[in-house]
């Protein structure tokens, strides 16, 4: 499951001066309403959040459970981030379980205690993944995002819009072909003409992929395949359009290859989450000596996650 953490307008009636009193507190755009999409196969798109009314039917903030499966992203979106991707198979299950204690535990709204901020914050908290790996500042995720926010560029939203896109494809594609087991990142690819010099394929020591655009779908599939191959040492990513969904995969599979000793990703659009899942990934890695991370969109928080792993090896160099 991945999950992505919304922001919208606020449509609830609350009134100028309660709406005034929310950016006196929150300040900076934080007066509006966050919410959670979680993707899976079973359901790529779906919906998570508190329903905090309607403005032309004239109800006011509550705490009720909205929860709904999406076709296509609501154009009513103002900012997406990737929180991250858990392996539990019933990760989705487990989320919206957690999303229904909370509101049964706390079904009374408040501007400070009790809102769509601490409802997601709390969700996100639920997930062992997620508890300790995503960015917080002053101990919260919402005010770290937010404080992104001020130096982020116009085209930002476009390119999370389109990753949420590309997440919510690859788990429709799994979905389709679930039931005749071909899943898109366990394809087994068909067996080789015996006519084919197979030494070669065996043999390969350096993959060089350079500006192919293979993006996070096909940096999926090769994180999978370094996971296994015992002979590869240099991968050449430059220029690829890899973002974090992609990195992910690529650092989860740093800590099972034991023969890679220089990745390229430089020039591509990887951010925080991708290198703290890179960072992790070279905690567990003995073989690895060059990675080159040059012209990304690594900020203050994914540089620290680098930082620690090349701490722990005085081998490592990193660009």
């Amino acid at each position: 499951m991945h999950l992505f953490l919304g922001w919208r307008a606020m449509e609830d009636r609350i009134g100028s001066i309660a709406y005034t009193f929310e950016r006196v507190l929150w300040g900076d755009s934080r007066a509006r309403h966050t919410f959670l999409i979680a993707c899976s196969d079973e359901h790529p798109l779906t919906l998570i959040e508190i329903d905090v009314g309607n403005r032309e039917r004239g109800i006011k903030k509550g705490m009720k459970l909205k929860i709904a499966e999406l076709e296509e992203i609501p154009n009513s979106v103002t900012k997406l981030e990737l929180i991250g991707e858990t392996t539990s198979p019933t990760a989705l299950q487990q989320l919206i379980q957690n999303a229904q204690t909370y509101v049964q535990e706390h079904p009374n709204y408040h501007v400070l205690l009790n809102n769509c901020r601490t409802f997601v914050e709390s969700l996100i908290d639920e997930i062992p993944e997620f508890r300790n790996s995503i960015p917080r500042k002053k101990g919260s995720i919402l005010e770290y995002y937010h404080s992104q926010a001020k130096h982020e560029h116009p085209g930002a939203l476009v390119k999370s819009k389109q990753l949420l896109k590309d997440v919510r494809d690859v788990h429709r594609h799994n979905r389709q072909y679930k039931y005749t087991s071909k899943l898109v990142l366990n394809i087994e690819l068909p067996t080789l003409d015996v006519d084919i010099n197979t030494d070669i394929i065996e043999t390969l020591t350096a993959l060089d992929l350079s500006g192919n655009g293979i993006g996070d779908v096909g940096a999926q599939y090769l994180g999978d395949a370094l996971k296994h191959n015992t002979t590869l040492t240099t991968l050449v990513l430059f220029r690829n359009e890899i973002g974090d969904l992609g990195a992910q995969r690529l650092g989860d599979s740093l800590k099972h290859n034991t023969t890679l000793t220089t990745l390229d990703l430089s020039w591509n659009k990887i951010r925080d989450a991708g290198a703290q899942a890179l960072g992790d990934g070279l905690h567990h890695n003995t073989t690895l000596t060059a990675l080159d991370l040059s012209w990304t969109n690594i900020r203050d928080v994914g540089a620290q996650s680098l930082g620690d792993a090349l701490k722990a090896s005085s081998e490592k160099h990193f660009v």
